[in-house]
């Protein structure tokens, strides 16, 4: 099988240091950016071009040094191909926010909070003059960006205002649940003694969008307390099989190649294997495949995937 969506991790590098991020690395190694090399052996091993190539990872895609010749030399690859970019826009070079544009990539853009200074202290290095230069010089584009806004304790009063912000700039909204082994209690007891507050706020904001004409993904869970909103999005790790698997497949900075966007540990090979579909193909591919219901990294998925 080869994947519709490739995810492919430039930069396993960040420009920030997120307080609910669980992933711990050293920053800034020069080895963590994806070389010529692993580029041009992922581009050999699609047969096919891929409908959607999403530039996703642990890190910040647009700090690789090469950042606008790789986007580049994708969009010549693959010029039919849907490009999409998870980026935290905390960019200093507007000459990469300009090739977004004429690129025409789809953002998927990470914030937080609509305030500057709670935003810097949930996303730490975050300089709001820097996020908001570049909204401005996004005003328009096409297709239409999402924000991002990940729950947690420090945030979840800004359900609502994350909504208003999307109104001003007229951008599709999703509210994402990070994932995790263990119960994150603050959030569970903050969820626990405010969920008619939260419904509340998940109702007006997904109305206020939906009267826009914008779209509004709402989680139908945090940590595992249902919220029974008619308006909410089932998550991958509730579903009776994961929809990724069967669209998706990730590539990390070193060219392992991994089940989704999620992140999940389990490499399936590498891509100077062969092909993708031989490497999709693998004995523990389609082991993983079989079993991955049972896989506690699976159940525990927050991904707002779409359907069966």
């Amino acid at each position: 099988m080869q994947p519709s969506e490739l995810i492919l991790e430039l930069s396993h590098n960040c420009n920030l240091s997120c307080i609910m991020c669980g992933f711990v690395k050293e920053r800034n190694r020069p080895e963590y950016f994806m070389t010529e090399q692993t580029l041009e052996q992922v581009m050999a091993a699609f047969t096919h071009a891929p409908a959607v190539v999403r530039l996703n990872g642990r890190g910040e895609s647009t700090i690789h040094p090469k950042f606008p010749d790789y986007l580049q030399r994708i969009r010549a690859h693959w010029p039919s191909a849907a490009l999409q970019l998870f980026t935290n826009l905390n960019i200093k070079d507007t000459s990469r926010v300009e090739l977004l544009r004429s690129c025409g990539v789809q953002l998927f853009i990470s914030i937080d909070s609509p305030d500057a200074d709670e935003l810097a202290r949930i996303r730490k290095g975050a300089k709001w003059e820097y996020v908001e230069s570049n909204l401005r010089m996004l005003a328009g584009h096409e297709p239409r960006p999402f924000y991002i806004f990940t729950i947690q304790p420090e945030n979840i009063h800004r359900l609502l205002d994350m909504a208003r912000l999307a109104e001003v700039y007229q951008f599709g909204l999703i509210y994402n649940v990070v994932r995790s082994d263990l119960p994150d209690y603050r959030l569970l007891n903050q969820v626990l003694s405010d969920l008619p507050a939260i419904r509340e706020q998940f109702k007006a904001a997904g109305q206020l969008l939906k009267d826009k004409g914008l779209p509004c993904l709402i989680p139908d869970q945090i940590q595992g307390v249902a919220l029974e909103l008619s308006s909410a999005v089932q998550s991958n790790g509730t579903r009776s099989t994961c929809p990724a698997l069967k669209r998706e497949t990730c590539i990390q900075f070193d060219g392992h190649v991994t089940p989704c966007n999620m992140f999940h540990p389990k490499k399936f090979g590498h891509v100077r294997d062969g092909n993708i579909t031989e490497v999709l193909d693998s004995p523990v591919a389609r082991e993983f495949r079989q079993i991955h219901k049972t896989d506690a990294y699976c159940q525990n998925c927050a991904w707002l995937g779409g359907g069966e």
